[in-house]
């Protein structure tokens, strides 16, 4: 583990803490143009999401209709009712090879979209240290009177995430605040600039409670005025390892 990744993940609680959470829930109303754009404009709005800290694996609930539960893992994504199956797909991502860009979602896209996107946003920075993650040092960035460090990462080609090569920012106190992207399976020709705020702790770990993202230009310059995501995340809960009762704020 680098001195970079090793500083970043102590400001986000530490790795032990992180090794001994098994899961972590919240209640998120997340909206935004991309999803109006693909027709689905409330489909995670007031919903409680979980991930598997561990495992690449989310579920959101009630989604994408009441009294379902929309379930992702990177090879397949259902949709339950109780414990009937009503739709599953294999292999979601490759649905959306070749397709128009302006192609509304369907239930399960949209579950692929958010169980992939939730689960690397409440995982890093500690999914910095998985197998095959690369990571190097970027030039410092300066923005709003503050100085923040960058850190270009790599995932591996079988790591399902928004695109290969992505850039976080880090405060000086060592927390992100923003990281910068564009969506492959949206339009690659984008880029996005998306920001953390308002930081709470809980098992030990911090998270923030409210996050967006806003069009970028060449220059890294983001656009306040359009708001591509905004994602409230609030009544956190961590769950660890042969623990009873969990962890909440």
């Amino acid at each position: 583990m680098s001195e970079t990744v090793q500083r970043i993940c102590e400001a986000h609680g530490g790795m032990a803490a992180w090794e001994a959470t098994e899961s972590i829930a919240c209640k998120a109303s997340i909206h935004g143009m991309l999803f109006t754009l693909r027709k689905q404009p409330d489909v995670f709005r007031d919903v409680r999401v979980e991930i598997e800290c561990h495992t690449p694996r989310t579920a959101y609930s009630p989604c994408p209709g009441p009294g379902q539960r929309g379930l992702y893992r990177p090879d397949k994504v259902s949709i339950l009712k109780g414990d009937e199956l009503i739709s599953e797909r294999t292999h979601p991502r490759d649905d959306f090879r070749g397709r128009p860009r302006e192609q509304p979602w369907d239930d399960l896209d949209v579950i692929y979209f958010g169980g992939y996107a939730i689960w690397q946003y409440l995982a890093a920075p500690f999914l910095f240290t998985l197998p095959g993650v690369e990571v190097w040092d970027g030039n410092p960035w300066s923005e709003d009177g503050q100085m923040w460090s960058r850190l270009h990462v790599k995932f591996p080609k079988t790591m399902h995430s928004h695109c290969e090569e992505q850039v976080y920012y880090f405060d000086e106190a060592g927390l992100l605040q923003r990281m910068d992207y564009h969506v492959e399976i949206v339009d690659s020709s984008i880029g996005v600039a998306h920001y953390m705020y308002d930081y709470v702790q809980v098992g030990g770990l911090a998270f923030p409670t409210r996050r967006c993202a806003y069009p970028r230009d060449s220059r890294g310059v983001h656009d306040p005025n359009v708001t591509l995501v905004e994602l409230n995340l609030t009544a956190y809960e961590t769950r660890r390892f042969q623990q009873d009762s969990p962890a909440s704020v």
